[in-house]
């Protein structure tokens, strides 16, 4: 059975948030627990982490569909000015089904 994570991303992300749990769950698939990791932003597309970097292939959260977990990736950006009700409105879209949120 394939476990769906959801990754809400967003200009500004911590890379680390993203990248840490993404490789974890890899080396737990490599012993037989699989997983489908998604990252989803308000707008789908590319969005740039607090480093500069590009990650591209984001979707929004109709294109994600229900995730089973859903992880959402911190910024300094967010403790520094309130959070756009569109990356709100994503998390709450994805967290009502999900059966885990972080």
């Amino acid at each position: 059975m394939t476990h769906r994570v959801g990754f809400v991303v967003f200009d500004g992300v911590t890379l680390l948030d993203v990248s840490g749990p993404a490789e974890v769950l890899h080396q737990a698939g490599r012993l037989g627990h699989r997983y489908d990791l998604v990252l989803v932003s308000a707008r789908g597309g590319g969005v740039r982490t607090s480093t500069g970097m590009p990650l591209s292939g984001t979707v929004t959260a109709a294109e994600a569909g229900p995730v089973d977990t859903l992880l959402v990736a911190g910024g300094d950006r967010l403790a520094e000015q309130p959070a756009e009700e569109e990356l709100l409105a994503t998390a709450r879209a994805l967290a009502a089904p999900a059966g885990r949120v972080a």
